[in-house]
């Protein structure tokens, strides 16, 4: 007769909160795979972009890639160096406690790009300057967190951070609702004068509005469950939200192509074409702000210094 088998032993006070981490690795890991494809064909379909609008989406990129890789790294860690040890279930791995610097980083790094289009569309730096103090504001929280994963060494202890945890995630989600509605009321100020360009004007209206809900959300849920659950479900939210960001200026950057085949397909005169009043700085006089907006030729509006009221003066001449 076989003998019994062992009783699997019980562990008592351990938070269970890591087949619902792995899921969460999976999918920012998925997001991780939509970046590259996005990061591929930026840099396939914008070869004349200006060197620092490459470098800016290769630091997107890589600080996107460093999150994964620490991700993984701890993963890696915890479910094979450490196999049948309980001990690093209850503490933070060293490579988790990078997650909320490198989140921390790269939100202010799309915050600050759609702050600088909100400049450029509006001629003024009050709401950008807002944006922009909510994002360095998160990015204190970030680095504040990652000193408070590092030495608080338990999950259990993470439940003391809260102040850290409020100043890390909650600016970069007003900073997110600021962007949307801003970037919503001074485009919607530009229409009404081509049909053409109201179509796309609508559709960049529509994807400011579910990006800047969608990461400033994700902030509020990250938020709400660290301060209802006592289980660390809530660094789940901390894997994606980087991801969510990535793709967020990624796509928008990827977008230009069809908004100008849009608007190229209206019924638009091909002589309205001129130089904007920059070298290599291309608009369309019936469409200025559409393309001046989404064309992100960023080098060329602030090497020329483009009078930006002139310009919509020449447009209602056309």
């Amino acid at each position: 007769m076989s003998a019994p088998a062992a009783a699997v032993p019980q562990i008592i006070g351990l938070p269970q909160p890591f087949g619902v981490l792995l899921i969460g690795i999976f999918v920012s890991l998925v997001l991780m795979g939509i970046i590259v494809s996005q990061t591929w064909n930026y840099y396939n379909n914008y070869p004349e972009d200006s060197k620092w609008l490459k470098l800016y989406v290769s630091s997107v990129f890589l600080v996107d890639f460093m999150s994964s890789f620490f991700l993984l790294w701890w993963m890696y860690d915890l479910l094979i160096n450490d196999w049948g040890n309980i001990i690093p279930y209850t503490q933070l791995h060293w490579a988790l406690a990078t997650d909320p610097i490198l989140e921390g980083l790269i939100g202010p790094m799309v915050q600050a790009y759609y702050a600088w289009r909100i400049h450029v569309i509006s001629g003024t730096y009050w709401v950008s300057g807002i944006i922009m103090c909510c994002s360095l504001m998160a990015l204190g929280g970030g680095i504040a967190g990652t000193h408070a994963a590092a030495t608080l060494v338990t999950f259990e202890a993470l439940a003391g951070a809260k102040v850290t945890v409020i100043f890390w995630l909650l600016p970069a989600a007003i900073s997110d609702l600021i962007i949307a509605l801003a970037l919503t009321y001074y485009l919607r100020k530009h229409k009404g004068r081509f049909q053409a360009s109201d179509k796309v004007l609508d559709k960049i209206i529509r994807m400011t509005v579910q990006n800047g809900l969608l990461t400033a959300v994700t902030a509020v849920v990250d938020v709400i469950m660290y301060f209802t659950v006592t289980t660390p479900y809530h660094i789940v939210f901390t894997f994606i939200l980087p991801k969510l960001y990535a793709n967020t200026v990624l796509s928008s950057l990827n977008s230009r192509s069809a908004i100008r085949k849009e608007l190229s397909n209206g019924k638009t005169d091909p002589q309205l074409y001129s130089s904007g009043g920059a070298p290599g700085f291309r608009t369309q006089a019936s469409q200025g702000v559409v393309v001046t907006v989404e064309t992100h030729e960023m080098q060329e509006a602030v090497k020329g210094k483009l009078d930006w009221e002139s310009q919509r003066s020449a447009d209602t001449k056309v």
